[in-house]
């Protein structure tokens, strides 16, 4: 699992960070991180530009087949990620914070940012978090009505 783009946490320089579970911490990927970049990589969902951080989970496929020696070890993949994706909400939720989960991404740009071997790995989904108020979900909301309310 990736931080990606760690721009507004307390203590965490902006970087791309791998999370080394064996030892429970972060280590650098990359040093800085511009988080304007993040918008067009999630393929202009640029509320993300304004995240604190942002989550890529991504799959190692050579563990999964090791691990599950069969051809639903991809089935088993998918299932951690959903549950992942749905737990992470609720953890926000509980710590006042908002989430943004998406699946809408260009991998091709996103794998080598965070320095995956494709061969074995690969970014499956982006799970982002930080303090709004929703005003750009208001906008197009109102934007969105007008046009539902305009005659043909």
């Amino acid at each position: 699992m990736h931080v990606a783009g760690a721009m507004r946490v307390t203590g965490l320089a902006p970087g791309i960070y791998q999370y080394r579970s064996h030892r429970h911490e972060l280590s650098v990927v990359r040093r800085g991180f511009d988080s304007e970049q993040l918008g067009p990589l999630l393929c202009a969902q640029n509320f993300a530009n304004d995240l604190s951080y942002g989550v890529f989970v991504t799959s190692r496929f050579d563990k999964m087949w090791w691990k599950y020696p069969h051809s639903r070890a991809y089935r088993v993949a998918l299932l951690d990620i959903g549950c992942l994706t749905q737990t992470f909400p609720l953890v926000c939720t509980a710590k006042g914070i908002q989430s943004w989960p998406t699946g809408y991404f260009i991998d091709h740009e996103i794998n080598p940012l965070l320095d995956l071997d494709t061969n074995v790995e690969s970014v499956m989904f982006f799970l982002g978090a930080g303090k709004g108020d929703g005003a750009v979900a208001r906008a197009a909301l109102s934007t969105l009505r007008g046009l539902a309310t305009r005659e043909p």
